[in-house]
């Protein structure tokens, strides 16, 4: 891992580029639409460049972000799969209650939900044993299996299968993999590496890693893909969101984090866009 010579150099660093890549990403959702790119070539747009950048920042500063122990991120990751559904419940909440997702009422059921989630996970964080071996085999297929049900299920209903599949697609990279790579795979380790994790919850380790890259990873939830209006009341439900990947990236690696962030967001959200829902 390459060492810092200045005292909160990985914070200004990280932050530093958090906001370049942000305003580089935004001007580039703009710049893009007005050259009249549909919307699948923008989002193909952005999805190489959310990916790219993080993969060349983590191999340029030689950061190790966990991904040897795969096994055992299969195995935490099954075990906090589970706790999607609480979040949908959240969500589903807030619909059924016709509330805007920029209301407080909305924020506040949405922050009880993943403070839920983390809670429950963190319980579960500290019951399992790193040590022991754990079957991943039919884990691995389960979670495979997955990606087949919203073209089934879009498939079923009539409706463009083919859209669905590049939704997947887009969701599982541009989304899951590519955010988990930028602020838990670069930021949370590049700070992890000067501050270190002097902070424990059960069996999990953290520092302050943990708590900037969940508000970097906040403030980038700001804006959605080529909105002009901020919207703060969801960029702050998102940092309690990113505290509950942060503490799946401290206990299992970048793997849990990236699991379940593709699970949920390329499996259900494809559906619920294709039923105009989102």
């Amino acid at each position: 891992m390459k060492k810092v010579s200045v005292k909160g150099q990985s914070i200004i660093e990280t932050v530093v580029v958090a906001l370049i890549f942000g305003i580089i990403f935004r001007w580039l959702a703009f710049y893009t639409r007005d050259l009249g790119f549909g919307a699948i070539a923008r989002n193909i747009f952005y999805m190489l460049w959310a990916i790219t950048i993080p993969i060349i920042l983590i191999w340029v500063t030689k950061l190790e972000i966990g991904l040897k122990n795969w096994k055992f991120a299969i195995h935490i990751g099954f075990l906090i799969f589970w706790l999607g559904f609480i979040q949908s419940i959240g969500f589903a909440t807030v619909g059924a209650l016709k509330l805007k997702f920029s209301s407080w009422p909305a924020f506040g059921i949405l922050v009880f939900v993943v403070l839920v989630m983390t809670g429950i996970a963190l319980l579960i964080y500290n019951k399992v044993d790193e040590e022991k071996t754990y079957r991943y085999s039919w884990k691995l297929a389960f979670f495979g299996a997955l990606f087949l049900v919203p073209p089934i299920v879009v498939g079923l209903a009539g409706k463009s299968v083919g859209i669905t599949l590049f939704d997947q697609l887009y969701f599982t990279f541009g989304v899951g993999i590519a955010e988990e790579l930028m602020y838990r795979g670069y930021i949370q380790t590049r700070i992890n590496g000067e501050f270190g994790r002097p902070w424990r919850i059960g069996k999990t380790q953290f520092g302050p890693g943990l708590i900037i890259s969940s508000v970097l990873f906040g403030l980038c939830h700001m804006y959605n893909l080529g909105s002009k209006d901020p919207n703060l009341i969801f960029a702050l439900a998102a940092i309690f969101m990113g505290f509950f990947f942060g503490f799946a990236r401290e206990r299992g690696g970048i793997w849990v984090a990236i699991a379940f962030h593709v699970l949920w967001s390329a499996i259900p959200e494809p559906i619920m866009r294709a039923f105009g829902i989102i």
